[in-house]
């Protein structure tokens, strides 16, 4: 049986964000940057995912991630919409790569 590749996520918000690291492994997925407005929390996520997970304070710059293909926001809940928003405006988003991506998480639902 061939094993299918992962998809690569990227956690925006570390509070909440870190209870995600092993469901996501457990999905299938990997972890492969990080994003928060506290370094701490940064580094302690790259400690305990390893320091190949890249680690960013700032949200334009994370999203630009190569390789990023899907993006928790674990942000504070009112401010959602905002980086939704923001999320898919960003190059990121190629139309036939995002539909495989729906299909492989559909699969995981």
């Amino acid at each position: 049986m061939s094993q299918e590749r992962k998809i690569r996520f990227g956690l925006f918000g570390l509070g909440k964000g870190s209870s995600f690291y092993n469901e996501i492994n457990y999905c299938g997925g990997e972890v492969v940057a990080v994003c928060d407005k506290d370094p701490d929390r940064i580094e302690q996520a790259r400690r305990e995912l390893g320091y190949e997970v890249a680690g960013y304070a700032n949200f334009d710059e994370f999203l630009s991630h190569k390789g990023l293909e899907a993006v928790f926001l674990c942000n504070y809940f009112h401010e959602h919409a905002e980086y939704a928003r923001w999320g898919w405006l960003a190059p990121i988003r190629k139309e036939e790569r995002f539909a495989k991506l729906i299909q492989r998480i559909e699969k995981i639902i």
